[in-house]
């Protein structure tokens, strides 16, 4: 089924097969997760990379603590980061810091040399700034370096997306420092998306008109007890904003929900099944509620048995596949940025995030094409080359 990227971080094979298990689209594999991370071993990454077939990215961080890191540091990750590459990692997560606390953009740039063609993901740690005006320009420089690059296809992400300060200027001027490259959006507080935010996203060509919204219930009783900031009008207000601003054609609206929270009634149950298909949404994740020890909601009163929760996950799915299905039937030219060659298929998605597989004896990673849409298989399409001028 086609739906939002799950990347989870794991730090050994049994937790790498759990994630993959669990529906895990990528992998970042490292060592020492209790402690933020460090480069794991090449023989855990050969086992994972032999019994798994989800995407890996690999974290390279030679210790924990503050990321400064010496001339023979670097020479460590660098080696690092080659042999990953040898060994068939799909990209690496990195960072580096000068001692003023500011990105280390020499460093940072021979690592991503190393890298090549591989994905390259920066640590999390590096969410917060301290001056967010020079991040703002930051985030321009190096946008202007991923393109100059061959990047083609950028992701604002993070823990907060939406906290930045004014996340519109900051969309504004990624997108304009790179023209010929894809900016894609993370996950997005649906409180975000107001008229304004619309109006000025609208404007942007480049910016993929794919919007993932945190739902979590189509129940207003449940974001209650959740206590999420906003209920199902001021969600379906966002919802008609973005079809209203992008409806040329309709924007892709992803999300996410979890069934059976404490409390959660057959009859709340069935309002959020009435709210995703009135939401239409063209992809979703759907989780069974799983109970954190010292967590609110693991002391609630009302906990829902877990054959209900399993069951309620699979009637929620099957809508949300037929609501995929519906969105991708619409289809019959599009454009693909083509990533990876798999089971005799190169794979690529559309500005919309919907998957797209074709045969082709060309090497197409990384290849912006034009697809005449033959069919659509179980959450994605399938096509065939248009004999177009590749970009």
């Amino acid at each position: 089924m086609n739906h939002p990227l799950i990347e989870a971080c794991v730090d050994s094979h049994a937790s790498c097969m759990a994630a993959a298990r669990g529906g895990a689209d990528r992998l970042e594999l490292c060592a020492n997760l209790a402690i933020g991370g460090t480069t794991p071993s090449p023989v855990v990454f050969k086992q994972v990379k032999r019994d798994c077939d989800v995407k890996i990215n690999v974290l390279i961080r030679p210790r924990f603590g503050d990321f400064l890191y010496s001339d023979i540091e670097m020479e460590e990750m660098c080696e690092e980061i080659s042999t990953f590459r040898e060994l068939g990692a799909n990209g690496v997560v990195i960072g580096t810091l000068t001692p003023d606390g500011d990105l280390d953009r020499e460093k940072m740039a021979r690592l991503m040399a190393c890298a090549g063609s591989m994905d390259v993901t920066l640590h999390r740690a590096f969410d917060m700034t301290r001056d967010p005006f020079a991040a703002l320009e930051e985030a321009v420089r190096q946008t202007r370096e991923i393109q100059a690059r061959g990047y083609r296809e950028l992701v604002l992400t993070g823990i907060e997306l939406s906290s930045w300060g004014s996340l519109p200027d900051l969309i504004e001027a990624v997108c304009t420092a790179a023209p010929d490259c894809r900016v894609r959006l993370g996950s997005l507080e649906p409180r975000t998306i107001t008229e304004a935010f619309c109006q000025r996203a609208a404007r942007l060509d480049n910016l993929c008109p794919h919007f993932h919204l945190s739902m979590q219930s189509g129940c207003d009783a449940t974001l209650k007890r959740m206590n999420r900031k906003y209920d199902t009008a001021r969600f379906f207000e966002s919802v008609g904003l973005l079809w209203k601003h992008f409806q040329t054609p309709v924007p892709a609206i992803t999300t996410d929900m979890i069934v059976g929270f404490p409390g959660e009634t057959e009859e709340e149950f069935e309002q959020s099944l009435d709210f995703i298909r009135r939401c239409a949404f063209s992809a979703m994740h759907i989780f069974p509620y799983s109970k954190r020890p010292g967590t609110p909601a693991a002391s609630m009163p009302d906990q829902v048995p877990n054959s209900v929760k399993e069951e309620r996950a699979r009637r929620a799915a099957e809508i949300a596949a037929e609501l995929t299905q519906r969105y991708l039937e619409q289809w019959d030219k599009v454009e693909v940025l083509f990533e990876e060659e798999r089971d005799g298929l190169w794979w690529g998605h559309t500005t919309r995030y919907c998957k797209v597989g074709v045969k082709s004896g060309e090497r197409l990673h990384n290849q912006l094409r034009q697809v005449s849409v033959t069919g659509v298989g179980d959450g994605y399409l399938e096509g065939e080359l248009l004999n177009l001028e590749n970009r």
